[in-house]
């Protein structure tokens, strides 16, 4: 089972948010929305393979980095460029 902290943004009508996801040793930012029962839903969609969709659908999800370290280096930097 994946590790998952959701953070809502502020005062989103929808509830829309963003999901810190862990999974098989890589940590990924997912975009997601919590539902009115307070379930957590991650966003989908259909990526493309030579400018065809393909029929899978998979979470809209960015790869923060392939372990804790190059997760927390990835975000250090997009702070530091926000300061």
């Amino acid at each position: 089972m994946p590790l998952e902290q959701f953070r809502e943004y502020p005062n989103d009508e929808y509830r829309q948010g963003i999901t810190l996801q862990e999974w098989g040793g890589s940590y990924w930012l997912i975009s997601s929305r919590k539902l009115e029962d307070g379930r957590v839903m991650h966003d989908w969609v259909y990526p493309s393979r030579n400018k065809q969709p393909i029929e899978k659908t998979l979470p809209w999800k960015i790869k923060l980095g392939g372990s804790k370290e190059e997760a927390l280096e990835t975000l250090r930097h997009f702070a530091q460029f926000l300061k």
